[in-house]
């Protein structure tokens, strides 16, 4: 998981605990929590990889520069920010 270019993380299927996609505003939102992190993506049409997740098929996730937004439309799926906070 790269949430900016100056950080990586590795988070173990082994320690996923739940997913959840929420849309609101326009807006998706796919959470994943695992034992010691919960990591929230946003963007759009993540639904083909919130069913990647549930495969455990996803090996690595990053944020889509805001530049190439405009150029993403349709069912093209898109991670405009990714957020990792340590879990409670």
């Amino acid at each position: 998981m790269e949430p900016t270019g100056a950080e990586a993380h590795l988070f173990p299927y082994q320690q996923l605990i739940s997913a959840a996609l929420i849309h609101a505003d326009g807006t998706e939102t796919l959470t994943l929590t695992f034992a010691s992190h919960e990591i929230a993506c946003s963007g759009r049409n993540l639904r083909e990889l919130f069913h990647a997740v549930q495969d455990f098929a996803v090996k690595w996730m990053r944020p889509m520069p805001e530049r190439y937004h405009a150029t993403f439309a349709g069912n093209c799926g898109l991670i405009a920010t990714i957020r990792i906070t340590p879990a409670a």
